[in-house]
């Protein structure tokens, strides 16, 4: 097996680990609410940009296992990984920062301090389908 063919077998798992990561809980629910995964995160009525970060998260991780059996993709592998760790970076951002007004009705039902809660200790919220996500990156 060359060393090219392992790069791509890798890419390949990374990217599926994302998206596996992406439908799994990723942040613990709070205040008596269940788990929230990736999809339940995507509300442009809320948040902009938590949403985009989302979808970016998302897309990207698809691209990347797209460009993995469509040989034509193949020279957006790059740009599959930029487009999830921006996402990636945009979602977090999102939470830990005062970005867009809106951002603390992001998660729903929640009350307006959650967002603080969130940002403050992503850490501490981040359930498996978070930490899978970044290893797959």
């Amino acid at each position: 097996m060359s060393k090219k063919s392992i790069k791509i077998d890798l890419f390949l798992i990374g990217m599926a680990a994302v998206i596996i990561g992406f439908c799994c809980p990723m942040l613990k629910g709070m205040f008596g609410l269940s788990s929230l995964d990736g999809f339940n995160l995507i509300n442009f009525k809320h948040s902009t940009i938590i949403s985009i970060g989302a979808l970016c998260i998302f897309g990207g991780a698809i691209l990347g296992v797209l460009t993995y059996f469509i040989p034509s993709l193949e020279k957006f592998k790059t740009i599959a990984l930029i487009i999830t760790i921006a996402g990636g970076c945009l979602f977090i951002l999102a939470f830990t920062t005062n970005i867009g007004s809106k951002a603390p009705k992001a998660l729903g039902k929640l009350a307006i301090n959650a967002k603080k809660a969130v940002g403050k200790n992503i850490l501490k919220q981040a359930t498996y389908g978070f930490y899978i996500v970044i290893a797959g990156w």
